[in-house]
Protein backbone atom coordinates (compact mmCIF):
# COMPACT_ATOMS: atom_id res chain seq x y z
CA UNK A 1 0.00 0.00 0.00
CA UNK A 2 3.10 2.34 0.82
CA UNK A 3 4.67 1.57 -2.04
CA UNK A 4 1.39 2.40 -4.40
CA UNK A 5 0.91 6.07 -2.28
CA UNK A 6 4.32 6.76 -2.82
CA UNK A 7 3.96 6.36 -6.76
CA UNK A 8 0.45 8.55 -6.47
CA UNK A 9 2.20 11.16 -4.59
CA UNK A 10 5.50 11.25 -7.38
CA UNK A 11 3.22 10.83 -10.02
CA UNK A 12 1.49 14.10 -8.78
CA UNK A 13 4.21 16.23 -8.33
CA UNK A 14 3.85 16.19 -4.66
CA UNK A 15 6.54 13.46 -3.21
CA UNK A 16 8.86 14.83 -0.73
CA UNK A 17 12.06 15.63 -2.43
CA UNK A 18 14.10 18.11 -0.70
CA UNK A 19 15.81 19.13 -4.37
CA UNK A 20 12.56 20.18 -5.82
CA UNK A 21 10.32 21.50 -3.04
CA UNK A 22 11.01 25.29 -1.33
CA UNK A 23 12.47 25.16 1.71
CA UNK A 24 13.93 28.04 4.89
CA UNK A 25 17.42 27.25 6.12
CA UNK A 26 17.03 28.57 9.04
CA UNK A 27 17.57 27.60 12.35
CA UNK A 28 14.24 27.33 14.54
CA UNK A 29 15.21 29.68 17.09
CA UNK A 30 13.15 32.65 19.22
CA UNK A 31 14.50 35.82 17.20
CA UNK A 32 13.02 39.25 16.77
CA UNK A 33 13.18 38.94 13.08
CA UNK A 34 12.01 35.53 12.43
CA UNK A 35 8.36 35.49 12.07
CA UNK A 36 9.04 38.79 9.48
CA UNK A 37 11.66 36.30 7.62
CA UNK A 38 9.02 33.49 7.43
CA UNK A 39 6.36 35.70 5.65
CA UNK A 40 8.94 36.97 3.08
CA UNK A 41 10.01 33.58 2.22
CA UNK A 42 6.45 31.83 1.90
CA UNK A 43 4.00 35.19 1.15
CA UNK A 44 0.33 34.50 1.04
CA UNK A 45 1.15 30.64 -0.53
CA UNK A 46 -1.42 28.13 0.80
CA UNK A 47 0.45 24.26 0.83
CA UNK A 48 1.96 21.47 2.81
CA UNK A 49 4.88 22.22 4.74
CA UNK A 50 7.49 19.67 6.67
CA UNK A 51 10.26 19.88 8.89
CA UNK A 52 13.07 17.87 8.65
CA UNK A 53 15.75 17.57 10.99
CA UNK A 54 19.75 18.20 9.79
CA UNK A 55 19.80 14.64 10.68
CA UNK A 56 17.61 14.42 7.92
CA UNK A 57 14.79 12.77 9.92
CA UNK A 58 11.15 13.94 9.20
CA UNK A 59 9.62 15.93 12.01
CA UNK A 60 6.27 17.27 11.38
CA UNK A 61 4.21 17.47 8.45
CA UNK A 62 1.63 20.09 8.23
CA UNK A 63 -0.59 21.95 6.07
CA UNK A 64 -2.11 25.99 6.01
CA UNK A 65 -3.48 28.66 4.21
CA UNK A 66 -1.44 30.47 4.19
CA UNK A 67 1.53 29.12 5.04
CA UNK A 68 3.61 31.97 6.53
CA UNK A 69 0.64 32.36 9.21
CA UNK A 70 0.73 28.32 9.93
CA UNK A 71 4.42 28.21 10.14
CA UNK A 72 5.24 31.40 12.48
CA UNK A 73 2.56 29.73 14.46
CA UNK A 74 4.78 27.34 15.73
CA UNK A 75 7.73 30.02 15.56
CA UNK A 76 5.68 31.64 18.48
CA UNK A 77 5.27 28.60 20.88
CA UNK A 78 8.59 29.09 21.56
CA UNK A 79 8.09 31.84 23.61
CA UNK A 80 5.32 29.79 25.95
CA UNK A 81 6.32 29.10 29.51
CA UNK A 82 3.37 26.19 30.03
CA UNK A 83 5.34 23.40 29.70
CA UNK A 84 3.00 20.91 30.84
CA UNK A 85 1.50 20.88 27.30
CA UNK A 86 2.77 18.34 25.47
CA UNK A 87 1.84 20.75 22.27
CA UNK A 88 3.94 23.38 23.91
CA UNK A 89 7.06 20.94 24.69
CA UNK A 90 7.01 19.81 21.37
CA UNK A 91 7.79 22.83 19.53
CA UNK A 92 9.94 23.88 22.10
CA UNK A 93 11.86 20.41 21.27
CA UNK A 94 12.53 21.17 18.08
CA UNK A 95 14.78 23.50 18.85
CA UNK A 96 17.22 21.32 19.67
CA UNK A 97 16.80 19.88 16.25
CA UNK A 98 17.71 22.59 14.31
CA UNK A 99 15.33 21.64 10.94
CA UNK A 100 14.94 23.08 7.74
CA UNK A 101 11.61 23.52 6.82
CA UNK A 102 10.44 23.01 3.52
CA UNK A 103 7.20 23.23 1.26
CA UNK A 104 5.45 22.86 -1.78
CA UNK A 105 2.51 24.77 -3.02
CA UNK A 106 -1.04 23.28 -3.39
CA UNK A 107 -3.60 25.88 -3.48
CA UNK A 108 -6.55 23.20 -3.61
CA UNK A 109 -7.71 22.38 -0.17
CA UNK A 110 -8.86 19.12 -0.72
CA UNK A 111 -5.84 18.25 -2.56
CA UNK A 112 -3.94 20.03 0.90
CA UNK A 113 -5.83 17.51 2.89
CA UNK A 114 -5.03 14.72 1.23
CA UNK A 115 -1.67 15.09 0.70
CA UNK A 116 -0.85 16.14 3.93
CA UNK A 117 -2.24 12.66 5.13
CA UNK A 118 -0.48 10.66 2.70
CA UNK A 119 2.90 12.16 3.28
CA UNK A 120 2.36 11.61 6.59
CA UNK A 121 1.46 7.81 6.22
CA UNK A 122 4.59 7.08 3.64
CA UNK A 123 6.89 9.51 5.76
CA UNK A 124 6.35 8.04 9.28
CA UNK A 125 6.83 11.83 10.81
CA UNK A 126 8.62 11.63 14.12
CA UNK A 127 5.97 14.61 15.76
CA UNK A 128 2.28 13.23 14.45
CA UNK A 129 -0.77 15.64 14.98
CA UNK A 130 -3.16 12.82 16.42
CA UNK A 131 -0.91 13.31 19.83
CA UNK A 132 -2.09 16.79 20.27
CA UNK A 133 -5.41 16.04 19.98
Amino acid sequence: MINKIEALLKEKGYAFDPASWNSINMPYTKTANTPDFIQNQLGTTAGIYLFKSANDEILYIGKGAPLFKRIKSHYNKLNIENTRSKRIQYFQSMEQKNPTIFWLEINDQADRELVEHMLAYTLKPLYKKHLFV
